[in-house]
């Protein structure tokens, strides 16, 4: 629970389902001055999650509830989530610190304490669906059963179905219970009802066993019917509460302010060139840039130029024009396949998403060893940058999804499989 309303009303919706709800909020460590960043803005910014303020709300919706409330104390894990996002900046990379804390901190120890308390699963207010399939390979969504039972499997399993009580005004049910989930169902990851909302693009590295366990209830409702159903069974003061904006841990909503506080030496300046290798100009610091970036280059050149590539080890910064920015593709590592798992050498057709605010577009994937994939749209895409996600989606299915490692060029392209040619050639 982190005080906003889609947490609070995930809670209430799993405890009309009949489930036992325990309340948890995840402390995040602003104690620790000689690492903190803006520890002030931290406990009490509203457009950032985790402040005083936050933890105050969701006390308050638990004792509505009147379920079970925890703050339970992540400093060190979120220490280690900084520091990985200060390294990959000072790297030159631009990370994704959500898809970092989904796997490893609400899904991961949080997840671990879950299991101390005797909890089945973990719950959260993630705009996302989940199905299981069954031994058939028939998919079978909690929505669909939901559908045409008019309710939804109780998490004490047995069979037996609990009715959810929601108004009809809400005429399609949430998807995110556990239907019935058995211990070792494959359980799949879809898109959100609501496509502005949606979040999948953040949950692509979760594991077969973390998707078993999770739950997502407001997956099949969109943000007004939240907000109603907030307001309607008296939690107020979190009805119309501002979404929060920025990173946990970035209140300003400027990632430089949280790697210079901890990593000073971020800021060292080095040489600004053109493509050619030509002098421009000197640099802030490699961490202070990011691919695609045209505004706060400090010259002016008399034409739009753009940061497209950067160099920590000689500390150099590029710019180029916007034709630059463009790749045909990418290679991704890290990579965690849900829908079909895919053994390296196959190809797979799929949409694929390079950012958040981005709408998925055609493109071809060469699944390779090690957990790479080799990653071909159908027409180039601009400001490929590393660090970011890329997931791959078949319609409304998370197909999976890795980090992208860099930008492939036309050479990079000319090594793909033979029957990826063939598709670009068709």
């Amino acid at each position: 629970m982190s005080g906003g309303v889609d947490s609070s009303v995930a809670a209430y919706l799993l405890k009309e389902a009949g489930y036992e709800v325990i309340g948890v909020f995840m402390r995040m460590g602003v104690e620790h001055e000689n690492k903190s960043v803006l520890a002030d803005d931290l406990r009490t910014r509203s457009r950032s999650c985790c402040s005083v303020e936050d933890a105050l709300d969701a006390r308050r919706v638990a004792e509505i509830l009147d379920i079970p409330f925890r703050v339970m104390d992540f400093a060190q894990a979120y220490e280690g989530l900084m520091d990985h996002f200060v390294d990959e900046y000072r790297r030159g990379r631009t990370p994704n610190p959500c898809v970092y804390c989904n796997r490893n901190l609400k899904f991961g120890k949080l997840d671990a304490i879950a299991r101390q308390l005797e909890a089945r699963y973990v719950a959260t207010g993630h705009y996302a669906r989940l199905a299981v399939v069954r031994p058939d390979d028939q998919l079978v969504s909690a929505e669909r059963e939901a559908r045409g039972q008019g309710e939804v499997l109780d998490s004490t399993g047995g069979g037996a179905f609990a009715p959810l009580r929601i108004e009809s005004r809400f005429s399609t049910p949430p998807s995110g219970f556990a239907a019935g989930r058995a211990e070792h169902d494959d359980v799949y990851l879809r898109t959100a009802v609501d496509g502005a909302k949606d979040q999948t693009y953040f949950l692509y590295a979760l594991t077969a066993e973390q998707r078993r366990r999770c739950l997502f209830p407001v997956g099949d409702l969109d943000k007004s019917q939240v907000r109603a159903i907030a307001g309607r069974i008296g939690l107020t003061h979190v009805e119309h509460k501002a979404e929060s904006m920025e990173i946990c841990f970035v209140p300003t909503g400027d990632y430089r302010d949280v790697v210079n506080a901890r990593a000073p030496e971020a800021r060292r300046p080095g040489p600004l060139v053109d493509t050619d290798g030509r002098l421009l100009g000197e640099h802030q610091g490699v961490a202070q840039y990011t691919i695609g970036q045209r505004r706060g280059l400090g010259i002016a050149l008399g034409q739009p130029r753009y940061v497209t590539a950067l160099d920590p080890e000689s500390n150099t910064v590029t710019l180029g024009t916007a034709e630059d920015l463009q790749a045909p593709g990418l290679l991704a590592l890290g990579c965690n396949f849900i829908r079909p798992a895919a053994p390296a050498g196959e190809v797979l057709r799929v949409q694929a998403r390079i950012r958040y605010n981005q709408r998925p577009v055609p493109a071809t994937v060469e699944v390779l060893p090690e957990q790479a994939a080799r990653v071909i749209f159908d027409r180039p895409e601009r400001a490929v940058c590393p660090g970011q996600a890329v997931v791959f989606y078949d319609g409304e299915w998370v197909v999976g999804g890795g980090t992208i490692e860099r930008a492939l060029g036309v050479s990079d392209i000319a090594a793909a499989a033979p029957i990826i040619q063939q598709t670009l050639h068709a």
